[in-house]
């Protein structure tokens, strides 16, 4: 299944705005880990910087880097072809997430943030590419705006989908800061409108895609407004089980009819004489 943004201007004007934002994060990833990587090379002491240390920080400059190229991409697809393709796959939530902090490790360092992954997260049917950006949004902002600052700590762990439904599996990614004032809980998903008040960067964009991206693949990005203390957002997408056999199902549908307009083609009268001969047996 192909699921694309349809070329209508609201839509590409959204996704514009949503790649903006996620490209500007990967720039700042990769500032954060150039300023690690000289500090390490420039502050190391008279020993040098041990060669593994340098190494893991230039493989984290090269991830930024991919990161980037990634969202360039999608801005060069919509630009040509007015959609970004998002084609659907089983992913496991738990190897994307670690891939998300892996890139994100130079700004975990930088605040001293503990994260828990409560394992094992679930596997769903939504688009890696996509779904990493929804990922990255969710946890930058947890490391961002939220988590208390003398103990900042991010825990990612699987629960419940929304309402119950069973076709859905869902992770909810919780901080332990000081949480959304209820006055603003209704904005947070409102185009351009900055979850956190303080100096801390945001266009306002990156929640906004997250849950548009959610809902085109047959989820939801929620606020868990029982959350206490802290802030914490619920993602839920199709089960990958569920899809691949509901997948299988649409594709056995596909096949029998095929093979039933064939057998018609074949036991329909034939016209010509040659055709008719060579259907003899």
């Amino acid at each position: 299944m192909n699921v694309a943004t349809t070329p209508d201007p609201a839509e590409i004007s959204h996704a514009l705005r949503g790649l903006s934002h996620d490209m500007g994060a990967a720039h700042m990833m990769l500032e954060h880990s150039f300023r690690g990587l000289k500090t390490l090379l420039h502050g190391s002491g008279e020993g040098g910087a041990a060669l593994g240390e340098v190494g893991s920080r230039i493989a984290h400059v090269e991830a930024c880097i991919r990161a980037a190229k990634g969202y360039l991409d999608d801005l060069t697809r919509l630009s040509t072809a007015g959609t970004v393709e998002m084609e659907p796959q089983p992913v496991a939530l738990t190897d994307l997430v670690d891939q998300v902090l892996a890139e994100q490790a130079a700004l975990l360092e930088e605040r001293g943030v503990q994260v828990e992954i409560r394992r094992p997260l679930p596997a769903v049917w939504c688009s890696p590419i996509q779904l990493k950006q929804v990922l990255t949004n969710l946890l930058r902002n947890a490391l961002l705006h939220g988590c208390d600052r003398r103990r900042p700590r991010v825990v990612v762990e699987p629960c419940s989908p929304p309402d119950g439904d069973d076709s859905l599996a869902a992770v909810r990614i919780h901080d332990n800061g000081p949480g959304i004032d209820l006055r603003r809980r209704r904005e947070v998903f409102l185009p351009g409108r900055r979850l956190a008040g303080g100096t801390s960067p945001g266009s306002g964009w990156g929640l906004p895609t997250s849950r548009r991206i959610a809902e085109r693949f047959g989820g939801s990005l929620v606020l868990d407004t029982d959350c206490r203390p802290g802030t914490a957002f619920i993602l839920a997408l199709p089960d990958a089980a569920g899809a691949l056999d509901e997948a299988e199902a649409d594709r056995q549908v596909g096949e029998d009819r095929r093979r039933l307009q064939l057998d018609a083609r074949h036991r329909a009268p034939l016209r010509h004489g040659h055709s008719r001969l060579a259907n003899v047996e």
